[in-house]
Formats: structure tokens, C-alpha cells, sequence
């Protein structure tokens, strides 16, 4: 493989760490335009690094962009190009291959991150250093919770941390305030408590209320725990991922952008390193989890 670049290493370990990425999320992370995306990913495929889904919409049958998971031997380059152990990266790629039910709620949790990090390109003192994935996050927690990403973002006034739970609308209000609970209980107490962030996106204005009035009934008084914002999709798609789309979820304050939600002081990780940032990847190989 002498022809595999450090960009083509940070694509294994993105799909490595995050198991879904369409092209147009490999686009906005590693390239300057689709047709560049696209030739690469072909390249990866014919040398069996990664595995490809053509998919479409089931009601309409219109063409989606292609979705790409890291195949088994993509999977043990990596490991060989990290000097880390192959058999874990190789049986995490092969469960992410055989077990993929879960892959429109994982490629639209992706892609909150993703849309975070691109939209952050040109702000000279803001972006996206840390994003965590799912999977990484239940190791990190210990099935104590179990969000469906975690993340760092760098602002002018701090580091902003911030826990993502992406509902698609299937899951019971009794489901909601059990992973309401989980947070408080996890948190509770913990120093500068309220300066960690549970996000959650709902599907629509209507889940969002729910949501938001199921967190406000649970919500312990006197005690410092962390803090819950929401928002619903169409918001997001309206406003983009830095627009004022957040409001707390208990009482009925105006909406905030990520940006302004309560950071904690400023790191000295650089906006340069910052995800999807010009040439990020030379300097953070193993992708945007690491250090």
C-alpha cells in the first residue's frame, strides 16, 4: 500500500470510529469537491479497504449518496499504520458489515457532527475538535449512558462540551425519561456539572415539546447536574447546525446557537487542528476521537 496517503489513513479511522459515512459527509470532512471524494473512495473500494451501498429512497427510489463502512482488511491496515492490535479494529469492521440495521439512525447522527465541523470551515475562531462516536461513547461510559456522540467544540469563549441524543420518533416516552434519568444520575454532583450538554434533535416541533416537557418534570431541584437542550429537525435544516436553534428544556427562554451554550475555559487544542479544517488530517492521523 505505498500509495495510501495520511488523509486516506484518517478516512479508515473515521469509518473505523463512526461505522457509516456517505460520500457526501467523506466530502465535506476530507476533500474540496465531490468529484475528488468520489474517486477516491473508488480507490479505497478496489483495494478492498472499504465496503460501498448504493442506497435510495424506499418511497420514491431516488438515489442517495453512496454509504461506506471499512471493510476487515481496511480494518488491519489501519491497525498496522496506528501500531495498534488488528483483532479489535478487524471484528468491529466486520460487525459494522454484518450488522448495519441501525445505519439511517447512525448516518443522521454522523451527520450532525459533520455538518457541525463543515460549517465551522471558515470561522478563524471556532470549530470542532472532538467528536466522539457512538460506540466509542458506551465503551467511555460504561453502558451508564449511552449517547449517540460526544463532542468539543472550540469557541472564542471557551470549549464548548456537548452530548448528542438523535431521536427518530421510535422510542416511548418511558424510554425518553429513562435516558433522561441516566444523565442526571451520571452527572449528578460531578464538578462543573452544568457545563456538560445533552443535546437532543427530534423529528419534528411536536416531539420536541414532548421531549422537552418530559425532561422538565424530571429535572431534581438543588442539585448541580448537567444540562438539556433541544431542538427538531426542521429547525436544523432550516438554520443550519451554528444557527439559534437550542432552548432549554426546562422553562421558556429564547433559542441559542451552539456557540453560546456555557463553556467551559478555553483549551489549548488550535482551531487549525479542528476537524474538516484545511489539511486536519496530516496532523491528527487517527481521525477526530484522539487526543
Amino acid at each position: 500500500m505505498a500509495t495510501l496517503t495520511a488523509r486516506d489513513v484518517a478516512i479508515l479511522a473515521s469509518l473505523r470510529q463512526y461505522r457509516y459515512l456517505n460520500v457526501d459527509q467523506l466530502h465535506q470532512l476530507f476533500f474540496d469537491s465531490q468529484r475528488r471524494a468520489q474517486a477516491r473512495t473508488q480507490w479505497l473500494r478496489e483495494h478492498h479497504l472499504i465496503h460501498r451501498w448504493a442506497a435510495s429512497n424506499i418511497c420514491t427510489l431516488h438515489r442517495l449518496p453512496s454509504v461506506f463502512s471499512v471493510s476487515p482488511r481496511g480494518a488491519g491496515v489501519l491497525a498496522a499504520c496506528l501500531d495498534q492490535p488488528s483483532r479489535p479494529h478487524v471484528e468491529r469492521a466486520r460487525h459494522a458489515r454484518d450488522h448495519c440495521f441501525q445505519m439511517v439512525h447512525d448516518l443522521e447522527a454522523n451527520g450532525f457532527f459533520v455538518d457541525l465541523a463543515a460549517a465551522c470551515i471558515r470561522l478563524r475562531e471556532v470549530g470542532l475538535y472532538h467528536w466522539v462516536g457512538e460506540e466509542d461513547c458506551r465503551r467511555r461510559y460504561r453502558t451508564e449512558i449511552a449517547p449517540d456522540g460526544w463532542g468539543r467544540l472550540l469557541t472564542p469563549a471557551g470549549d464548548v462540551l456537548f452530548l448528542l441524543e438523535w431521536d427518530r420518533g421510535t422510542e416511548s416516552p418511558a424510554r425518553i425519561a429513562a435516558k433522561a434519568s441516566s444523565y442526571l444520575s451520571y452527572f449528578a454532583d460531578k464538578e462543573s456539572a452544568d457545563l456538560n450538554h445533552v443535546l437532543f434533535v427530534a423529528p419534528g416541533p411536536a416531539r420536541e415539546e414532548s421531549i422537552r416537557s418530559l425532561i422538565d418534570h424530571l429535572l431534581p431541584g438543588g442539585v448541580a447536574t448537567c444540562t438539556f437542550w433541544v431542538t427538531h429537525t426542521e429547525l436544523l435544516a432550516d438554520e443550519g447546525s451554528i444557527g439559534a436553534i437550542w432552548r432549554r428544556a426546562e422553562g421558556d427562554g429564547d433559542r441559542i446557537s451552539i456557540l453560546d451554550l456555557p463553556p467551559r475555559p478555553r483549551s489549548l487544542r488550535t482551531i487549525a487542528d479542528c476537524i474538516a479544517k484545511p489539511d486536519w488530517w496530516e496532523r491528527r492521523p487517527g481521525g477526530g476521537a484522539g487526543a
